[in-house]
C-alpha cells in the first residue's frame, strides 16, 4: 500500500491465492441514487460535502482529505488530483494513473464553491485561532481543531456507517428509512442521535457502508450511463483496465435488466 501497488483500503491477503481452494470475494456495497440522497442530508458539514464529493467524483477519500483550494478550477471546471493523507501525513500521489485532472460537474462546482464561502464566513464569525485557521489554510477540509487534515477513519465510523444503517426501519421506535432513530431524551451539543441495536441488526449490509462505497457505486452508476470501459478507466485511474473490470464492475440489477 506504502508504494501504490495495492488499492487502498484493501486488505493485501485478498490477493493471495492457494491453489486447489476457492475464495469468494466479499461483494461490495452499491448505492442506488435514491439511496444515496436518503443518507447524505443524514451526514453533517463538512462531512456531507467529503461524501458527496467522493461519490461524484470517484475519489478515493484520502484524495479528498488532501484536495486544496487551488486544486479546483472553477472556471475550467476540473480540479487536480496531486496528494493524498498516507498514514496520517501529506503526500504526492506516486503513480501516473493516480496523479491526473477530472472533470468537474458544473452542479456540483457550485455546491463547493457555496460550501468554500460559508465555511470561510463560519470562520470569520468566529473571530479565534479556529476561525483563522481554517482561513489561511489551503486546505479545502481543514479541521478547525488541528489546522490540518481530517483523519478518514473516525469519520467513516462516526457518520458514513450510522448514516448507512439508517437505510433501513428502525423495528424499535418506528423511525423511517432516512431519519435517525427517535429517542426520549434530549441530545447534548446537538450531536447525532444514537441507532437502537435492532436497526444496527436489521440494517444487515447496508451497516457496513463506508468510504469505499462511494467510489465503488460511482463505477456502477457510470456503467448506467453507458460510458465506454475505457473512459470508465480513465475517470477511475486504474492503471489496468481489468482492475476496472473484476474489482469495481457490480453493475446495479437495474442496469442489467
Amino acid at each position: 500500500m506504502l508504494w501504490e501497488m495495492v488499492e487502498w483500503q484493501r486488505n493485501p491477503m485478498e490477493f493471495v491465492e492457494i491453489k486447489g481452494i476457492s475464495k469468494r470475494r466479499k461483494r461490495p456495497v452499491i448505492l442506488t441514487v435514491e439511496q444515496f440522497f436518503l443518507i447524505l442530508p443524514l451526514i453533517p458539514q463538512p462531512y456531507r460535502m467529503m461524501a458527496l464529493l467522493a461519490q461524484c467524483s470517484g475519489l478515493r477519500v484520502e484524495e479528498v482529505l488532501a484536495l486544496e483550494k487551488p486544486d479546483i478550477h472553477f472556471q475550467k471546471l476540473s480540479m487536480q488530483i496531486v496528494r493524498a493523507v498516507v498514514h496520517g501525513r501529506l503526500k504526492l500521489v506516486k503513480t501516473e494513473y493516480s496523479e491526473d485532472e477530472l472533470p468537474l460537474d458544473p452542479d456540483l462546482a457550485a455546491i463547493l464553491l457555496d460550501f468554500i464561502r460559508e465555511a470561510e464566513r463560519d470562520a470569520l464569525a468566529k473571530l479565534g485561532d479556529e476561525g483563522a485557521g481554517v482561513i489561511e489554510s489551503d486546505l479545502l477540509f481543514v479541521s478547525p481543531m488541528t489546522g490540518r487534515h481530517f483523519h478518514a477513519s473516525p469519520i467513516g465510523q462516526d457518520y458514513i456507517r450510522p448514516a448507512g444503517c439508517c437505510l433501513v426501519d428502525c423495528p424499535n421506535c418506528g423511525a423511517v428509512a432516512g431519519e435517525w432513530c427517535k429517542t426520549d431524551f434530549p441530545v447534548p451539543n446537538g450531536k447525532r442521535l444514537p441507532l437502537h441495536d435492532e436497526r444496527w441488526d436489521a440494517a444487515a449490509k447496508y451497516g457496513s457502508i463506508g468510504w469505499h462505497t462511494f467510489r465503488h457505486t460511482y463505477r456502477s452508476w457510470l456503467d448506467e450511463t453507458g460510458a465506454p470501459m475505457g473512459v470508465q478507466q480513465k475517470l477511475m485511474r486504474h492503471a489496468q483496465i481489468s482492475t476496472t473490470m473484476n474489482v469495481y464492475g457490480n453493475a446495479l440489477m437495474e442496469a442489467k435488466r
